[in-house]
């Protein structure tokens, strides 16, 4: 690894500012500028990417001391990641300096700020996610470290690594499914023999960045139609709007991880009333649902999401929030049967005008 005086070294002079040496450069005036600061004996440190305080700089005080080392560690193992074109998760950068960080989610707040100080985002910076979302389907991607991964076979992983793989495809659509209790009904009774042209995805529950950031990529690659069947619920919708538009937190290190042309077909609030469901299937809305719901209207309002603005409305009146489960434990193959399959046919009719048929 670098040291410290690798960031005062002028004899890496890049020729074109590429995204990777504007990082660099970025780090090198930090580290310049915080030693300057300490050599005066400043008592308040600043840590900025220019002259000019701005909103995005840190702040640092005798009370926060510990809480600079830590930045600084982070930095510099960010430096030599890029200095070195290695890439690392955040997992590797915990455990390479344990004793820095004390724990995980330490080291997870020391690399978020530094993304929103640095404006970039964690791929920029070489550090890899690790995913829980796992992929099922028809498509084959080569790896450099596994080899050939054949998604007919197996449940793949999601990871960074596939993003930048040769990818075999005979998929002609991605549906992602919110849970993954909902993601193994659906092989356990068989879905592929009913929709064999389907990438099934689940983020198993809210999506974590890479996940996110891979189901972009694929869907940019692949050239194909996404779809989202979510719970009918605040949680749901909320994670539905996660993936078409990012998190509502906005972070720099999440800022590219979003899905706009991903389509929800269900599960709809409404569904409650188009289904055979027994009342007891139904779960009453608790105080904080109802708060949420007005938060996520709110947010839905603002981003033109009409229809989730009312289904929204129609669970507030309503009264009930509908699972995943109240559906497809209508009976063996209802699921797909009932709401993916017609939805998903409608809206390719729509798309194209013809009537498509798996």
């Amino acid at each position: 690894m670098c040291d410290e005086s690798t960031f005062l070294d002028d004899s890496f002079q890049p020729d074109i500012l590429t995204p990777k040496a504007i990082a660099m450069r970025k780090i090198e005036f930090i580290c310049a500028d915080v030693k300057e600061q300490r050599d005066r004996g400043d008592e308040r440190i600043v840590m900025r990417t220019g002259l000019t305080v701005d909103d995005k700089c840190l702040k640092y005080s005798n009370k926060t001391y510990l809480r600079l080392e830590m930045d600084l560690m982070c930095l510099l193992q960010i430096y030599d990641l890029l200095f070195n074109d290695k890439k690392s998760t955040k997992r590797e950068l915990f455990y390479e300096r344990k004793d820095v960080y004390r724990n995980q989610g330490v080291a997870d707040r020391c690399l978020q700020r530094l993304c929103t100080l640095l404006e970039e985002t964690r791929a920029n910076l070489n550090i890899l996610s690790c995913s829980k979302g796992i992929l099922r389907g028809p498509v084959s991607f080569l790896t450099q470290s596994i080899g050939i991964i054949d998604g007919k076979t197996q449940n793949i992983l999601l990871s960074e690594e596939l993003s930048d793989c040769s990818i075999i495809n005979d998929a002609r659509f991605i549906l992602v499914i919110e849970k993954e209790s909902s993601f193994q009904k659906l092989l356990d009774e068989r879905f592929f023999f009913f929709m064999p042209d389907c990438l099934l995805v689940t983020g198993k529950g809210y999506p974590d960045i890479c996940t996110r950031l891979v189901l972009k990529t694929l869907v940019d690659k692949l050239n194909i139609p996404i779809f989202g069947l979510f719970d009918g619920d605040p949680h749901g919708i909320e994670i539905f709007l996660t993936y078409k538009f990012g998190s509502s937190k906005n972070h720099s290190e999440s800022s590219d991880a979003f899905i706009p042309d991903i389509e929800w077909i269900g599960v709809f609030p409404s569904d409650s009333t188009r289904f055979p469901i027994f009342p007891d299937q139904l779960l009453p809305l608790s105080k904080l649902d109802v708060t949420k719901i007005e938060t996520l209207k709110s947010r839905a309002f603002q981003l033109s999401e009409i229809e989730i603005c009312h289904e929204l409305e129609f669970m507030r009146d309503f009264g009930k929030k509908i699972e995943i489960e109240a559906i497809s434990g209508l009976g063996n193959g209802y699921l797909a049967r009932e709401i993916i399959y017609p939805r998903i046919l409608d809206a390719f009719s729509r798309r194209t005008c013809t009537n498509f048929q798996f």
